[in-house]
């Protein structure tokens, strides 16, 4: 009785064990079918997010002590043109008055 016991719990298990391994190996076998992709195509020209430049406001002019006369960044809705009117005016400006932009320069407007 005793044999019979020790041999039960010593290759029972053993041989539960064997056939999870069997439905494992099994399981990838399988050849897995490819999962469908859906592609989307948009206009060439469309965009979804828009990056709003980084320029100085009023408040910051005026606590480092920039000229009135500066050129200020006018937001019309056309981030392009708009940064591209700054730039410009700025660079009129730095012609006009070399002497006071020396003074500011260092806050890179």
């Amino acid at each position: 009785m005793k044999k019979i016991l020790v041999f039960s719990l010593l290759f029972i298990p053993v041989l539960l064990l064997g056939q999870n391994v069997q439905l494992d190996n099994q399981k990838f076998n399988k050849k897995q079918q490819p999962q469908k992709v859906i592609v989307q195509k948009t206009k060439a020209n469309e965009k979804t997010a828009v990056i709003q430049p980084n320029y100085p406001t009023d408040e910051y002019l005026k606590a480092h002590n920039v000229p009135e006369d500066f050129p200020r960044y006018k937001d019309t809705g056309n981030p392009k043109l708009d940064g591209a009117r700054y730039h410009d005016e700025k660079q009129a400006w730095i012609k006009k008055h070399p002497k006071e932009f020396e003074k500011i320069k260092h806050l890179n407007l």
